[in-house]
């Protein structure tokens, strides 16, 4: 089988390209070949995969924003008549789109091409703000995956008659590279947050909720990098944290299982969410997760069972939910084995993998 991986940010640091060379690397193992469709000027070549890159833009957010509207419309044609082409040469017999709903209407116009496998990675305002695009993609694609069940629903919602061709395959993680590793040797205790630092992500309300705890001997690690880095940083100092928040930038994928190994808690306060990478990691390496009650995450975290969830935008339920397990570490010891159990049975990359690989096949025989 050759498979055309449409994922637009391929090569960023985030959860959808971890992803996308994860189920590369599983492809590929199994005998298949694997071309990435990605955005950009210069094509390249990944390890000995190709990466064809054409430059294309996202659909506009919002419909107000006239001038980018009037881009998108001139130039989609040029750009989907390349990916196309790419696909095409590279005698693909299946697109998989990995990819935010703002590139929805590539993955239709790729749709018109070969087989298309269409996969939900992301929720928050994205079904709400595009939901003509979406409908469009939904309709073509032969399969659809949604990696968590509240964006399957969705699906179901914008066009009820996806649902025979529609399957829920979690994101996953490898529970033996996180729960093996010593932990990073901080010399105090601290908190942990893995995020791109964007608006969606909600580190700005995690620092509301720190300056409340009142912990002196406590710190609060964050890693990761974004637009938003400048001003969570003036926020720190805003707050009077600086000497206890530490920015670590993006970490190597080597060194991040030793930070979450070393952290007492790890939170994750997004505003929304597909079905977060990191709070899937902190449960592999033993780790109690704080998270908010958003799209997928109660499907990785279920709540009092191996974290505790809280509403978003709410600092002062996050820092109440925090404080209340830094007061019982053997209740987060509890909900820490718990997690890591719930991972090695539901969601290592070895599962979801065979089953992207069989859906794929479905799309194919379809």
């Amino acid at each position: 089988m050759r498979i055309a991986l449409f994922c637009p940010s391929y090569g960023q640091v985030g959860g959808i390209e971890t992803k996308a060379d994860v189920l590369i690397d599983a492809f590929r193992s199994a005998g298949h070949e694997v071309v990435v469709l990605a955005r950009g000027e210069a094509s390249t070549v990944a390890g000995d995969v190709p990466v064809v890159r054409r430059p294309y833009h996202q659909l506009p957010r919002r419909g107000r924003h006239v001038a980018r509207q009037l881009r998108f419309a001139t130039r989609f044609p040029a750009a989907i008549r390349a990916l196309r082409h790419a696909a095409l040469e590279a005698r693909a017999d299946v697109v998989l789109a990995l990819a935010i709903s703002s590139y929805a209407p590539y993955a239709t116009g790729l749709a018109r091409t070969l087989p298309l496998v269409l996969s939900l990675e992301g929720g928050g305002p994205g079904f709400a703000r595009n939901p003509r695009a979406m409908r469009a993609a939904l309709r073509r694609a032969r399969r659809v995956v949604a990696v968590a069940t509240p964006l399957a629903r969705a699906a179901a919602d914008l066009l009820p008659d996806v649902a025979p061709r529609l399957s829920v395959i979690p994101n996953g993680v490898d529970p033996d590279r996180f729960a093996t590793a010593a932990p990073f040797p901080h010399p105090r205790r601290y908190l942990l947050t893995v995020a791109r630092l964007s608006h969606e992500k909600g580190i700005d309300v995690l620092l509301d909720a720190f300056a409340r705890l009142g912990v002196p001997e406590l710190d609060l690690v964050v890693v990761g990098d974004g637009p938003e880095r400048a001003a969570l940083i003036a926020q720190r100092d805003r707050l009077g944290i600086t000497e206890r928040v530490h920015f670590v930038g993006t970490l190597e994928a080597a060194a991040l299982p030793a930070r979450y190994r070393g952290a007492t808690l790890v939170v994750c306060p997004s505003r929304w969410e597909g079905l977060p990478l990191v709070a899937l990691e902190a449960m592999a390496s033993g780790r109690a997760v704080v998270g908010t009650a958003v799209d997928g995450m109660p499907d990785a975290v279920a709540d009092g069972e191996t974290g505790i969830l809280v509403p978003p935008e709410d600092p002062g339920a996050l820092a109440g939910a925090i404080a209340a397990l830094l007061q019982d570490p053997a209740r987060a010891a509890t909900l820490g084995r718990r997690g890591a159990t719930v991972v090695r049975e539901r969601f290592t990359w070895n599962d979801v993998c065979a089953r992207y690989l069989a859906v794929l096949r479905e799309a194919i025989a379809g």
